[in-house]
């Protein structure tokens, strides 16, 4: 039993770098509009460690949004987000 354990978590150790991508975690998501599926979208990213930066649609001026995120103009938010 023990040898079939051991040779699983060998090829289980080896096939992990089939897998391998980019982390999200410190990037920064750029969000359209805070409504129900925008405000989803911000609590999911901010869970998973990421900077929100939303664009309220009409607002010119920077505000807090949902769960700490930071509302900017559609021109900021497109230029500091690599995720949109």
């Amino acid at each position: 039993m023990q040898g079939d354990y051991d040779k699983i978590a060998k090829r289980i150790e080896k096939d992990k770098a089939k897998f391998v991508g980019n982390e999200i975690e410190g990037k920064t998501l750029g969000v359209v509009g805070l409504g129900a599926i925008g405000g989803r979208v911000v609590n999911a990213a901010l869970a998973l460690g990421m900077k929100v930066r939303a664009f309220l649609g009409l607002c010119n001026a920077p505000r807090v949004g949902p769960s700490g995120s930071h509302a900017a103009a559609r021109v900021s938010a497109l230029a500091l987000s690599p995720l949109l």
